[in-house]
């Protein structure tokens, strides 16, 4: 016998992010801003402009094989994203999951895909970029095999192999 939770992630797709996608992208940050101050990609909750400019900035980086973005999509509803973005010659994962859906393997199918396309790519190494303080999304991390390899002004950077 299955439980809910399995026959949920079974229904999630993954696919390329498109521009479509920034106003239900700029919802789920809102949400998670509205419980959780602590700025997890940007210093203040950015308006829903600046998220649609950075999507568009995201799809021109994908364009030239700078970056990969995925959202997970539980029927036509986002419910989270994954990024994987070329900075300073190193390749960062950003990765967010609405809070209603979390815990059912959402984030660790967006993660999986994430390593198949790097892969695919000859990508060595990962980062993922914590605040210190998060120690849910590093837990995250570690479960699906990242080590930590430095901390740098309060962030624990966190490396994976592929």
């Amino acid at each position: 016998m299955h439980d809910g939770s399995e026959r949920n992630a079974n229904r999630i797709a993954i696919r390329d992010m498109q521009i479509d996608d920034a106003n239900a992208i700029f919802c789920i940050i809102r949400d998670i801003y509205k419980e959780d101050k602590t700025p997890f990609f940007f210093d203040s909750m950015p308006d829903e402009n600046e998220i649609e400019g950075l999507l568009a900035t995201k799809l021109e980086l994908s364009r030239e094989g700078k970056c990969i973005d995925l959202v997970a999509c539980d029927g036509q509803r986002v419910v989270g994203e994954a990024e994987l973005v070329l900075k300073e010659e190193k390749w960062y994962i950003g990765m967010f999951v609405d809070k209603a859906v979390r815990r059912l393997g959402i984030g660790t199918s967006l993660l999986n895909e994430l390593a198949k396309r790097a892969a695919k790519l000859g990508i060595a190494n990962v980062y993922a970029e914590v605040i210190k303080s998060n120690e849910i999304a590093i837990s995250f991390f570690e479960h699906n095999n990242f080590e930590e390899c430095a901390v740098q002004g309060g962030k624990s950077v966190l490396l994976k192999k592929l």
